[in-house]
């Protein structure tokens, strides 16, 4: 029989081979342990550094939650802005509008501290206003106008005139609280201007008051309290505003307005 030196080497290669996989496992194991072990230093000693990333993101996410809240509330807000500015919008618009017609109806429209100092007659007129008075109701005027004997003061041409009528009503009211306008009325023309007064009623709107009394030798009637339509392009015909004995009386036509002041 042929001897084969071989046999026994391959009989050992093949009982390493068995030990191969062992080794490489125990290898692998071993090498996992380390980084195990390593990792954890490793966490250890920058326990501090851990600490403050981890704390640094708390604070960055607290802080992205907060912002987030703010921008939320913020277009909320904006939202509701946007919706308010529209409405101030929208009721500009339908002010503008009002204003405009009521200047093509009524004319000027004065508001403030400055008041005419003289009046659609040329004459100076001083005229007093009490921040405190309110906007009457129609019977509050009446009343007001039935106990105010302005209206009972005679006419006098070149000295007491009707806008010294509508400057004394217009102060007595504004002593009483009531609001008042002084108006001065223009006509076709050579006709002279005319000085009346305005109340803003609550109850029933804007009430044209023409107080001026009667010129010597009148004596009827004895109530000059009158109510009279006032718009650009009519004619100026004022009522008694209190029936003389149940009848409304009529007074003169001064003719067809052409432009009116207001002045609050």
């Amino acid at each position: 029989m042929t001897h084969n030196p071989f046999k026994k080497n391959r009989r050992l290669f093949s009982n390493n081979r068995l030990l191969l996989p062992f080794v490489i496992l125990s290898i692998l194991s071993l090498s996992l342990l380390f980084v195990d072990v390593f990792a954890v230093y490793a966490l250890r000693s920058n326990s501090g550094a851990m600490s403050t990333i981890f704390d640094y993101e708390t604070w960055a996410n607290n802080r992205f939650s907060s912002e987030l809240t703010r921008f939320t509330a913020a277009s909320s807000q904006s939202s509701s802005l946007q919706t308010q500015l529209d409405s101030v919008q929208a009721q500009l618009v339908s002010a503008q509008s009002e204003i405009k017609l009521y200047q093509t109806t009524y004319g000027q429209v004065e508001s403030g501290d400055v008041h005419p100092t003289i009046g659609p007659d040329g004459q100076p007129i001083t005229l007093v206003g009490n921040p405190a008075a309110t906007d009457p109701t129609f019977a509050q005027l009446e009343s007001f106008l039935l106990s105010d004997k302005t209206d009972q003061n005679t006419y006098v041409p070149g000295a007491y005139v009707c806008a010294d009528f509508a400057r004394d009503v217009y102060n007595n009211a504004e002593k009483a609280g009531i609001r008042a306008a002084f108006v001065g009325i223009e006509f076709t023309g050579n006709s002279p201007g005319h000085a009346l007064n305005a109340f803003m009623t609550t109850d029933k709107g804007l009430i044209f008051i023409d107080c001026t009394g009667l010129e010597e030798p009148q004596t009827e009637p004895v109530n000059n309290d009158k109510i009279v339509t006032v718009k650009i392009g009519i004619d100026y015909q004022p009522v008694g505003l209190f029936p003389v004995n149940g009848q409304t009386v009529t007074y003169a036509d001064l003719g067809t307005i052409t432009d009116v002041q207001v002045d609050w």
